[in-house]
């Protein structure tokens, strides 16, 4: 699974020396002439992540089979335990208020897996 993203977003993650577009015409934030460039990032199939992520309601737990996800806790950044949900692995977040959350994902071989989640 591939997703595009625009360069703005991904530029201010790249070191300078790495910032140039296809064409060698380097990227200028400041400037009018940035233009969009479509970077292409792989989803490793054997890492879990969440999608949509960031999320307003409904969450998938993806690169995990739908049947092996047993657990779904979701944590604040400070440790406390928020909802937890059990043998699905699509959650829902809208009763939760906007800020960062780290995911518990449990799956049926017993992998524990963290990951962020930010709710909008």
């Amino acid at each position: 699974m591939r997703y595009c993203i625009p360069a703005e977003a991904f530029h201010s993650l790249v070191p300078p020396p790495f910032r140039q577009m296809t064409d060698s015409t380097e990227i200028d934030s400041t400037a009018e002439t940035a233009r969009s460039l479509q970077l292409e990032i792989e989803v490793q199939p054997d890492k879990p992540y969440l999608a949509p992520n960031p999320a307003h309601d409904e969450v998938a737990v993806m690169g995990i089979a739908p049947e092996e996800v047993t657990e779904i806790t979701i944590l604040t950044m400070q440790g406390r335990q928020v909802a937890s949900f059990r043998n699905d692995h699509r959650f829902n977040v809208s009763s939760i208020a906007k800020a960062g959350y780290i995911v518990r994902v449990v799956t049926t071989e017993g992998k524990v897996h963290y990951l962020k989640l930010v709710k909008q």
